[in-house]
């Protein structure tokens, strides 16, 4: 199966983020304010950790959540990559 690249358009909705090891550790969130009425998307992205809730510039989540521009390109090629997956499996 031939899967072009513009058929896989998503507009990302939240970020779940692990600090810590595989034995332990803590999590927290980015979500984007879908109900927001600000035409500003830069403004919608809202962190939840525990305590600490807030509006947030999505420029400063790559570096935030410790992988940085290079690691993310790579989840979302391993994630594309769990998703054609899926889908040769539910062809077959």
């Amino acid at each position: 199966m031939n899967f072009e690249k513009d058929m896989f358009q998503y507009k990302l909705k939240g970020i779940v983020v692990h600090a810590g090891s595989i034995e332990s550790g803590h999590f927290y969130s980015y979500i984007y304010d879908r109900e927001s009425k600000n035409p500003n998307e830069n403004e919608n992205w809202i962190l939840f950790n525990d305590s600490e809730v807030g509006k947030i510039n999505p420029s400063e989540i790559p570096s935030e959540t410790f992988g940085g521009e290079d690691d993310k390109l790579k989840l979302i090629e391993l994630l594309m990559m769990s998703m054609l997956d899926l889908l040769k499996s539910r062809k077959q």
